[in-house]
């Protein structure tokens, strides 16, 4: 079948450059960085969820109808950072209109050798 990686991503005005700035902001700002997600339960809600625990940030989860309007919202700024599926954010990530943070997979990404 296939496979696609998960990036985490954040809007161009959010200040972190890497997961690790990620972390510290909101560690610093507990419950004031918002993650978007494609829906209550879904693999990017889930994903940001193990985020949180694993690193013990508290991130506020928005939850939106798809991965589109959570992409949406992230470039349009109404959220700083979300959790896509590579096909969802590719596009929006070679056109410069999101940042890659890190990815979620073991490997890095192909599409993304910087990451």
């Amino acid at each position: 079948m296939a496979t696609a990686g998960y990036v985490i991503v954040a809007n161009n005005q959010f200040p972190a450059r890497n997961l690790a700035e990620l972390i510290a902001a909101a560690k610093a700002q507990p419950g004031k960085i918002a993650i978007g997600s494609a829906g209550n339960g879904t693999l990017n809600h889930l994903f940001g969820e193990m985020l949180g625990k694993a690193t013990g940030i508290d991130l506020v989860h928005i939850p939106y109808k798809g991965a589109a309007a959570a992409v949406t919202d992230l470039v349009g700024g109404q959220v700083q950072v979300s959790v896509q599926s590579l096909p969802s954010s590719i596009s929006f990530i070679r056109s410069g209109k999101i940042k890659v943070l890190g990815v979620v997979n073991e490997k890095r990404v192909a599409a993304l050798p910087d990451a």
